[in-house]
């Protein structure tokens, strides 16, 4: 079955192979229709691919690759990384090569083989281009194919300008910002492949001068179509190209939107823009496995860190029912916070520390009161609570993995906190069981302490888990007093206690459950189930002991600051 036009089998032999054509005689159509299928088996599709490998085979004869002397063309066939055309040309130069180096006749024969193969691929070309006064139409699979070895040898990737990152470290008590080490360069090339992305920490739009990605590349021989070297870089916002000699050596400034590295957020991590960067070529070689084109995501992050202190004394008194009664909290909270050494504002936090905390408690204690009143008269609640007095300090921001450019970035938390919490609770009020009064006080008094130090450096500690030990939880015991109250009858209680039901509570940071991420202030208090046993006394019925419920399950608080 001969080719189909444009390539001709019989007269493309009869032109450029005549001496074969004129020994193969009356065999010549089954002869061509034999490298026709052979092509076929190969892979090749009709056309320009299957042309190329019929004039290999009308140099070395059909089946040529499965003769012994002939090792090096079935290494090639059989090599799966190589595409079709990698495989064509690497055929006719080993193969042309082959021929030259045994010598005499074979010399002239290589010099056939690529003469040949370069008029055939003439063919093919004028077809995929056609003169502007043509009519003709185009296939739509006809294109210009590489003809020389064009390939990338290697390229390298560099941040310039990267002097002015610093981060925050905690020095013989005082914070101080330090250089960040440089980056090491990211090479990629036949024993180094291209990541799975490129990571950049740079600044945001409107910041001093950002980084600058520099791209080098060292290329494999000359690209025949004026194409390589070439480097592109496409994103949302815009895209830069170069070509020839300044595509060897290009380099552009990379930020990220202000958008993208939001702010006042604890331990925010900044949402990346993603971007493409592309190294094309023909991925063409002589020899070996050509490295192709290099297709790379470009991962850009706000490159900001974050200093924040605190400092509180802050205990919250409460007397109820009568909340005017309540006393101030001692000293309003003080929170600093900075970002890459300019101070940025706290009104917000601090405005949670001082004013939304207390509301909450004071709605919780609402709630004590009101379960409280539930079982006994004349309740009255007296509290002064203190939660995370004290001071603390906490450092964060991005930085780069273990494999610098090729891994994503880590967040690097370090922090000293020293939190307490306090709590002094009296309950009061007349209770009647069993036809005995007594005035009841349930009392809770405790403190409880976190001290902890916190490094977060590398992507193999996982934050959540290091974190955790930011949580201060506690359980004080309730206790019951009683005065007890003598009826007519004389029936009184004679033994109160001992007291079940503790309160319980936690402070520290987790993650930001609402909204736009990162981590938040909490604090939960809560009281479990109160119950006592009390022992009646009865002048004619004698003592008579039972177990008095005094409080269910009552949450006092659930807050949360971000």
């Amino acid at each position: 079955m001969p080719m189909p036009a444009p390539f001709v089998a019989d007269e493309f032999l009869e032109r450029h192979w005549s001496a074969i054509s004129s020994r193969l005689g009356e065999r010549r159509a089954a002869f061509l229709e034999l490298v026709d299928g052979r092509a076929r088996e190969r892979g090749f599709d009709a056309g320009v691919m299957a042309a190329r490998f019929a004039n290999l085979c009308f140099a070395f004869g059909s089946g040529f690759e499965t003769r012994p002397e002939n090792e090096w063309a079935l290494a090639i066939l059989l090599d799966e990384r190589l595409l079709p055309w990698v495989k064509l040309h690497q055929l006719v130069a080993q193969g042309a090569a082959e021929l030259q180096r045994r010598g005499g006749d074979a010399t002239a024969l290589a010099a056939q083989l690529q003469a040949a193969d370069g008029k055939l691929v003439d063919v093919f070309d004028a077809i995929a281009k056609p003169p502007p006064d043509a009519v003709r139409v185009v296939p739509p699979d006809a294109r210009i194919r590489p003809r020389l070895a064009c390939d990338i040898e290697a390229a390298e990737l560099r941040i310039l300008d990267s002097a002015w990152r610093q981060e925050y470290h905690l020095t013989q008590g005082q914070w101080l910002r330090r250089p960040v080490d440089t980056v090491a360069p990211l090479r990629i090339d036949a024993n180094h492949p291209p990541p799975e992305r490129f990571t950049v920490l740079t600044r945001t739009v409107g910041d001093e001068a950002p980084c600058r990605v520099q791209v080098r590349q060292v290329q494999h021989g000359r690209c025949g179509l004026g194409q390589h070297p070439a480097v592109s870089w496409k994103g949302e916002r815009g895209s830069v190209e170069q070509h020839d000699e300044g595509a060897r050596s290009a380099a552009w400034p990379i930020d990220v939107p202000a958008a993208a590295a939001d702010a006042l957020r604890l331990l925010a991590e900044p949402w990346p823009e993603i971007t493409l960067l592309q190294l094309p070529s023909c991925g063409l070689r002589d020899s070996g496995v050509p490295r192709g084109s290099i297709d790379l995501q470009l991962w850009a992050y706000c490159a900001q860190q974050w200093l924040l202190q605190q400092q509180r004394e802050a205990k919250l008194g409460f007397a109820l029912p009568d909340p005017k009664a309540s006393p101030p909290a001692v000293k309003p909270t003080r929170i600093e916070l900075e970002r890459d050494g300019a101070p940025r504002s706290t009104e917000r936090w601090c405005r949670g520390f001082d004013e939304d905390l207390r509301a909450a408690l004071a709605q919780g204690l609402q709630g004590v009161l009101k379960a409280w009143q539930a079982n006994v008269k004349d309740a009255t609640l007296q509290a002064e609570i203190g939660l995370f007095d004290g001071k603390a300090a906490m450092t964060w921001g991005l930085r780069e993995g273990p494999r610098g450019l090729a891994s994503p970035p880590v967040q690097r938390v370090v922090a000293d906190l020293d939190w307490s919490a306090s709590g002094s609770l009296h309950l009061q009020g007349m209770v009647e069981h069993a036809g005995a009064k007594a005035q009841l006080h349930l009392r809770v008094e405790g403190m409880a302490r976190l001290q902890v130090q916190i490094e977060r450096l590398l992507a193999d500690v996982d934050l959540l888990s290091t974190m955790q030990t930011s949580v201060l939880r506690w359980r004080w015991p309730i206790r019951v007093d009683y005065d007890p109250m003598a009826d007519d009858d004389g029936t009184v209680f004679s033994e109160v206690g001992p007291c079940s039901g503790s309160m319980t509570g936690s402070l520290g940071l987790r993650p930001n459950q609402a909204e736009g991420g990162g981590w938040a202030w909490f604090a939960t208090l809560a009281i479990e189930p109160v119950s006592t046993r009390v022992i009646v006394h009865d002048p004619l019925l004698g003592r008579a002991e039972s177990h008095l419920a005094l409080l269910g399950s009552v949450t006092i608080l659930d807050w949360s600051l971000a």
